[in-house]
């Protein structure tokens, strides 16, 4: 049975989106243990540089599901809207960070 009515149904949409939003979270997880990392305390992100570091980033790791779709996303933001790189890059992940 699909489950669609009010309050929360029985399926999501697992891919690409959903993998996309954790593939962010693992870089931003990374560029936390980045700045400091002592077992399970991790530093904040640093907005200086963020965006390069995050295309050396998904070359490394194509194989993250949602890899591709987060990208695209990155780049839409830098070349369509001409965010500023590092501003773009930093708020998202200080957003899936919690900052």
């Amino acid at each position: 049975m699909l489950d669609a009515g009010r309050g929360n149904p029985n399926w999501i949409a697992a891919s690409p989106p959903r993998e996309a939003f954790f593939a962010l979270g693992q870089f931003a997880v990374s560029e936390s243990r980045r700045v400091w990392d002592e077992g399970d305390l991790a530093g904040m992100p640093n907005r200086n540089g963020i965006a390069e570091r995050f295309q050396n980033y998904a070359k490394e790791n194509p194989h993250i599901p949602g890899m591709q779709l987060l990208k695209e996303i990155i780049d839409y933001g830098i070349n369509r809207k001409q965010f500023e790189r590092d501003a773009w890059v930093y708020e998202l992940v200080d957003g899936i960070i919690g900052g």
